[in-house]
């Protein structure tokens, strides 16, 4: 069983083999459904989704027989009895190669339409996943145009200006010197196309993974952090809202995009490498004990750092005369979610914007979670 899929992504494949208006199926794939779902239309849909998480049929029946998340992901509201299935393997096996066939359609609507690729392997080298799980973060050079980092800038600097100018957008904090933007997301297209940069949902889901198929992480917030010339280091803290002790098990994590070169002097994040094994929250004891191992993340721009939620931080201090902005994607494993949401996008984000976001952000925001149907 491939647990890297999800009912999330099994539910947008079922889409793009039926769904007629998306047409990600070449003639010969479409006349092949036409054929199979004729008579079969349930039982093709199962062993879609059986080929597609990397089952036996028997475990499937098993496993899904009373599963409401695997019936909503395939479109059906009655699992299949065995007795149908193996009738339709029997009847079209030998004519057409059905599970050959059913293979390569869920090969080749799996390729179109998410910019996620949310069933790819995994991109990260053995040793990016040694240093993550060793020393809590990560950066990986060169994920981003430096013309897209410039245009970020620009964007991020006129939202920071016309948000200190309104009393009622703004988030000042700190001495003054230090500004947030929420809800990027709502606030231009951009930030919509850059959460979805796939190296960050390669990192995320080795992070959260866990064995079932529900949908492993979500976006909690995506935010931009401004520090402005003198502005106070931060204080030190993990991303993890719950009682000591804390669990061994992820609950958050976080991405920066790095839109500028990040040095000491801007206010880079300083981290204690390691420290999300510590499995405890910063207190000042701890802190003088370990400060002498900090170090600041500093990396250049167009880069993407990443550190586990856990992992003891703080935002620097800023002596230079330019902000630093941090573009900051906060993810929370799915079943901590309303514990780690800074951001409700659900209330923030105006229906309009909701109706437009892609598929790919509100599968990462969480819409597809639970039952949709009240009525």
């Amino acid at each position: 069983m491939n647990y890297y899929k999800t009912y999330s992504d099994l539910k947008g494949l079922i889409a793009n083999i039926f769904d007629e208006d998306k047409n990600y199926l070449n003639k010969d794939h479409k006349s092949l459904i036409k054929v199979f779902s004729e008579d079969f239309n349930d039982e093709i849909r199962f062993l879609i989704g059986v080929y597609f998480f990397e089952m036996e049929k028997d475990d499937a029946l098993k496993i899904f027989h009373t599963n409401k998340y695997f019936t909503d992901a395939i479109g059906i509201k009655l699992m299949p009895t065995s007795e149908r299935i193996n009738l339709f393997q029997n009847k079209f096996y030998l004519e057409y190669n059905s599970e050959y066939y059913l293979r390569e359609i869920i090969k080749y609507a799996n390729s179109c339409g998410s910019n996620i690729e949310p069933i790819s392997r995994l991109n990260l080298t053995e040793a990016q996943i040694n240093f993550l799980e060793t020393e809590g973060y990560l950066v990986i050079e060169n994920m981003m145009p430096l013309g897209l980092c410039d245009e970020l800038q620009e964007i991020v600097l006129d939202l920071a200006k016309h948000e200190a100018a309104s009393d009622k957008e703004a988030y000042i904090y700190g001495n003054g010197n230090l500004q947030r933007i929420y809800n990027l997301l709502a606030k231009n297209s951009i930030f919509q196309d850059l959460i979805t940069n796939t190296i960050c949902h390669d990192v995320m889901r080795f992070m959260f993974q866990r064995n079932n198929f529900h949908d492993k992480y979500y976006l909690t917030s995506f935010h931009a952090n401004l520090l402005y010339q003198n502005a106070e280091p931060g204080i030190w803290h993990i991303d993890a809202n719950v009682p000591e002790p804390i669990p061994p098990w992820i609950i958050r994590s976080n991405s920066n995009f790095i839109i500028h070169d990040y040095i000491k002097e801007n206010g880079a994040t300083e981290i204690i490498p390691g420290s999300h094994k510590f499995f405890k929250k910063p207190n000042f004891d701890q802190i003088n004990q370990n400060f002498k191992d900090s170090k600041f993340i500093e990396a250049p721009k167009g880069s993407i750092a990443f550190w586990h939620g856990h992992l003891w931080h703080r935002s620097g201090r800023n002596i230079t005369n330019k902000p630093r902005i941090a573009l900051l994607g906060g993810y929370a494993a799915s079943f901590l979610r309303e514990l780690s949401m800074e951001e409700n996008p659900y209330l923030s984000i105006p229906k309009h914007v909701q109706d437009s976001l892609k598929p790919e952000i509100k599968k990462l925001l969480g819409w597809n979670h639970g039952v949709k149907n009240y009525s």
